[in-house]
């Protein structure tokens, strides 16, 4: 759940910049201009996680569907190591 917090978190962060960052007649860079600058300090790795969207089903087999990354280890690490650039859940991946 930590990380579909984190994501949206970021989703309502770039739509608000988006929406009410200064535009170039304002004096700003420009939303093209940050995105460089951005890129700029990105790895190749992390340009490449980014267009990436892995689906989470299950999890080695489990029928069941993940449902708390705690007692899945080894995808809470792989989501944070990677950085994805977001994730698609099922409804087997939601309680309630």
């Amino acid at each position: 759940m930590a990380v579909i917090f984190c994501v949206a978190v970021l989703l309502v962060s770039v739509l608000v910049k988006l929406c009410f960052g200064t535009s170039r007649e304002e004096g700003g860079s420009g939303i093209e201009t940050d995105v460089r600058q951005l890129l700029d300090t990105m790895s190749t790795e992390q340009k490449i996680a980014q267009m990436i969207m892995p689906a989470i089903r299950s999890w080695e087999g489990e029928e069941n569907g993940v449902t708390d990354l705690a007692a899945v280890p080894d995808l809470a690490a792989a989501l944070k190591r990677h950085q994805y650039g977001g994730v698609i859940l099922f409804g087997a991946n939601v309680e309630d």
